[in-house]
């Protein structure tokens, strides 16, 4: 349910890396009372459970991991909350964003209503929010023309 990612402070998100399968990533994806911190990673290998520790991976190199789930709703839902778990963002990144793992338009949208995602505008530029998020500006609108 989306009320769990709204109610934490804070989301870290585990992934593979792409290059290594042994390799799993942990980032954070929501920091709402810190900066977020940099990607830890472990191994899974031979010897089980090891620290890795710090390692240069993005939350969009995991992102780009949702290629990996079957149905392309449910691949946009995971991505929109991965994209807006941290902070409100312009509905046109989301789009561009979304668009670069192969999802279009309609499947975008799709996913938005099914989340309940509400749109506000603030200086001339559409924002997309989570429901039950407290910390973006609220202008008073919440629907696109």
């Amino acid at each position: 349910s989306i009320d769990i990612a709204a109610t934490a402070r804070s989301i870290l998100m585990v992934g593979r890396d792409k290059d290594d399968p042994n390799t799993r990533v942990i980032v954070p994806i929501k920091s709402s009372l810190a900066p977020e911190g940099g990607a830890y990673a472990f191994s899974l290998g031979e010897k089980g459970f090891q620290w890795i520790g710090p390692y240069d991976y993005s939350a969009e190199e995991l992102l780009s991991s949702c290629g990996s789930i079957n149905r392309k709703l449910d691949r946009a839902k995971i991505c929109l909350q991965m994209l807006l778990g941290s902070s409100d963002q312009k509905s046109n990144d989301v789009y561009e964003r979304l668009l670069a793992l192969n999802l279009g338009r309609r499947t975008v949208e799709a996913a938005k209503s099914e989340l309940g995602i509400e749109s506000y505008r603030e200086g001339g530029v559409w924002y997309w929010h989570l429901p039950g998020e407290d910390e973006y500006h609220d202008t008073g609108i919440r629907s696109e023309d």
